[in-house]
């Protein structure tokens, strides 16, 4: 008679086996790793069907080229035969440890076909596969692992980071500041010229003679051009442009006509087309009334029809500039993060643009970080965009990218006039484009 076993019987076996099972593996669910087959399989044995090629590096791969392992029973003649069937020739062999791989060149436009026929011949091949592509993983052009970035709504305001994926980085310019000097600190490590100092009209300009401990001139140079994505402090518009230093104050920190002509000229010996001065009087005496500087817009015409661009702070007396605007000198106002403008910003007709200029975070002469309101740094940040533009666009002339600058600039926020704006504030990524 067979033996019966009931369900409890049936029951108790099982779970003692499963008991056995898991105490051999330490009930530590390493078992179920160990029973999985994770082992790759190669494409022919699952052959893939595509009904439109993705693009190369999205599960694209090469047109008319498949890569293929013989089976090693397969004879050389046999294997000749089999790829003369499918019209197909050994174009590259790779040899990998006692793996040869062959790379076949299909017969053109038939790579499909091909590649479903030999993938049924499993007595020649064990293996086939398309050859797929790659693209390299981008880097996130768009962010910087500079400590202050998160913070830095200046640049978020003149949608810098949208610009650098143009990409516009300042690359191939080279913006002259006209200030105290710039000191040599980590952030503008590989990019300070020696400069100049149009004061003696003799050479450096790379140390920062400010009386202050700030260092206006390095902290204006920082705001156009650190270098960024550095870990290092802040980032900046323009990262891949290059700094001239050009001293145009004296031991007291005060410029004059003189040393801002001299500095004129130098931009033009040395070819250089984009200036940022963050010196300016006290309206109405400003750079832009030319009844009291006539010999600096003499200067300042030579520099436009040069082809330079001069960038200049209107100031931070809370005064209105009733000179026109012209196109040989280009004046920036500050506004603050809410896009209204600063509180202590002159303003006026002879704005061109107005920019970031309330706790812009830059460096000081000692290589710190620093957060710093003024005109000052709102004009290095607008010139810091327009090397962005240049160097995305290098075939314009400095009346087109103003132009540029002018029309993608952002006039839409709630406070815009132009009366008070002038034409807006820049925006890098749409400047750029």
């Amino acid at each position: 008679m067979r033996p019966v076993v009931t369900f409890g019987s049936r029951r108790a076996s099982t779970m003692a086996l499963l008991a056995l099972f898991v105490a051999s593996f330490g009930g530590s669910g390493i078992w179920t790793a160990s029973i999985a087959d994770t082992s790759p399989k190669p494409e022919s044995a699952y052959p893939l069907t595509v009904k439109k090629m993705p693009p190369p590096g999205e599960g694209g791969w090469r047109e008319d080229t498949l890569i293929v392992l013989a089976n090693p029973k397969s004879t050389q003649d046999d294997l000749q035969d089999a790829l003369a069937e499918v019209k197909g020739t050994v174009e590259r062999k790779i040899k990998v440890g006692n793996q040869e791989f062959l790379v076949i060149k299909t017969e053109k436009g038939k790579l499909e076909e091909t590649y479903k026929s030999m993938v049924k011949d499993n007595t020649h091949f064990s293996l086939v596969q398309r050859n797929f592509t790659y693209k390299k993983i981008q880097v996130q052009c768009n962010i910087a692992n500079d400590p202050a970035f998160a913070s830095q709504y200046e640049l978020n305001i003149l949608n810098v980071p949208g610009g650098w994926c143009k990409p516009a980085t300042g690359q191939g310019q080279t913006i002259a500041i006209l200030d105290t000097g710039v000191a040599q600190i980590a952030e503008l490590s590989g990019k300070l010229a020696t400069g100049f100092n149009a004061v003696t009209g003799l050479p450096p300009g790379n140390i920062d003679t400010d009386p202050g401990s700030l260092g206006h001139g390095t902290a204006c140079a920082t705001s156009a051009a650190a270098v960024s994505n550095n870990s290092v402090n802040s980032a900046s518009p323009a990262y891949d442009a290059q700094i001239y230093p050009i001293i145009i104050s004296d031991s007291q920190g005060n410029a004059d006509d003189e040393s801002v002509i001299a500095a004129v000229g130098e931009c033009i010996t040395k070819n250089i087309k984009l200036a940022s001065c963050s010196f300016n009087a006290v309206p109405p005496y400003s750079f832009s009334n030319a009844a009291y500087h006539p010999a600096l817009h003499v200067a300042l015409n030579q520099y436009n029809a040069f082809g330079g661009i001069f960038f200049n702070a209107a100031g931070n007396e809370r005064k209105t500039i009733k000179d026109p605007r012209r196109s040989n000198l280009i004046v920036i106002e500050a506004i603050d993060s809410a896009l209204k403008l600063a509180k202590f910003s002159n303003k006026g007709s002879s704005v061109w643009f107005a920019a970031p200029g309330v706790l812009v975070q830059c460096s000081d002469k000692s290589g710190l970080p620093v957060r710093i309101s003024g005109t000052s740094f709102s004009t290095p940040l607008t010139a810091g965009v327009a090397a962005m533009v240049w160097s995305a666009h290098p075939e314009y002339t400095a009346p087109q990218l103003l132009t540029r600058l002018a029309t993608t600039s952002n006039k839409t926020f709630k406070k815009y006039s132009f009366n008070n704006f002038g034409y807006g504030i820049p925006n890098a990524q749409a400047a750029s484009q």
